[in-house]
């Protein structure tokens, strides 16, 4: 009866130490979220950050976008321009063919000029020898007037064609003075679009820069928090595998006299291991069965498999999940105590349980 209430007094003693370490659990677990909320808060306020930066660039890409179409206007246009200068060009060139066609006629007509001029000096001089000749006068007056006429006529058409010519002189030269100021334009169009690549070229690197710094961000933050989450995962196995640990402790696993079958109170505490197995499926579980000394030890080898793999049948009936539990029997290997005391060999007769990561 004093053994047994020793005993009873050092159970009591391990409940109270691990009430304490309960305790203890619950208030830092209390504190690991109060940090979780604050790192959810900082975690907000950056993609608040992101989100202004995207828009920032989207701004941009828009408006170096319009710019680009603003551009491309600009060189349809500019090209439109060309084209009719090109046009303008040849025309000029035909033109110019034409005045030197012209100016051959004139060369012409002038020679031909030249020729009645002297030939008019000629004819005054016929006169002024004829003029004692009035038989012939009359006819060379007429002749002379006649001539006079033509020249007259000769003349107008000079004057006409200077005219001409000085009015399509007029008109190329306002075409070329065109075409230098297009020329110009162009020149002053191109400059205008190097410019606009150089900004767009600027604007596309920062952009790029942005963008490399969004991903740098996301990449520290995702690393962040793969290792708050790892560091959360590590302390959750840790609390997982101590309130396993300590149930295991407590699960003394007993069957009915020389059968398979679990006692009332085993189902009972098998009942509370598998419950929190359920709760605790990122490990896998060994079911391992063990015996004392007596009998032959293949008999006991096989006894422990089969007792082992009862208490795995019986979780998987209480719907722990089948893949997470495996059972092996070790017989009589690794005593716990000695097996020449009837105590002794009731603790090497056990099953436990090993959690693996």
């Amino acid at each position: 009866v004093e053994k047994a209430k020793e005993e009873e007094k050092q159970e009591v003693q391990k409940v109270q130490g691990l009430l304490s370490t309960k305790n203890s659990l619950e208030d830092n677990l209390t504190s690991h979220i109060s940090n979780e909320k604050e790192l959810l808060k900082e975690k907000k306020e950056l993609e608040a950050k992101i989100a202004t930066m995207l828009t920032i660039a989207k701004d941009a890409t828009t408006k170096a976008e319009a710019q680009e179409q603003e551009k491309s206007k600009k060189l349809e246009a500019l090209e439109k321009e060309k084209q009719a200068l090109e046009a303008k060009i040849e025309d000029l060139s035909k033109v110019s063919d034409e005045l030197k066609a012209k100016d051959e006629n004139l060369s012409k007509l002038a020679e031909e000029k030249q020729a009645l001029e002297a030939k008019i000096v000629d004819l005054a001089k016929v006169e002024e020898e004829l003029k004692a000749k009035d038989e012939n006068l009359s006819k060379l007056a007429e002749e002379k007037q006649a001539l006079e006429a033509k020249i007259e006529d000769l003349a107008k058409v000079e004057e006409e064609l200077k005219a001409k010519d000085e009015k399509e002189l007029q008109q190329i030269q306002g075409l070329l003075s065109l075409k230098d100021g297009l020329e110009n334009n162009l020149t002053s169009h191109i400059t205008h679009e190097k410019e606009l690549e150089s900004e767009n070229k600027l604007l596309n690197q920062k952009i790029a820069e942005m963008l490399k710094i969004k991903e740098e961000e996301d990449a520290k933050k995702l690393a962040e928090e793969k290792k708050i989450a790892l560091e959360k995962q590590k302390k959750e196995d840790k609390i997982a595998i101590k309130q396993l640990n300590d149930i295991f402790a407590l699960t003394n696993v007993e069957f009915k006299f020389n059968s398979m079958d679990l006692t009332d109170n085993s189902k009972k505490l098998l009942d509370k291991a598998g419950d929190e197995i359920k709760k605790h499926t990122q490990f896998t579980y060994k079911i391992k069965g063990y015996t004392d000394d007596r009998g032959r030890e293949e008999y006991n080898l096989k006894l422990s498999g089969q007792r082992a793999e009862k208490v795995r049948e019986y979780l998987i009936s209480q719907g722990v999940d089948a893949n997470l539990l495996t059972s092996e029997g070790f017989g009589e290997a690794n005593p716990i105590a000695s097996n020449n005391t009837k105590e002794g060999r009731k603790k090497n007769r056990r099953v436990v349980f090993e959690i693996i990561k």
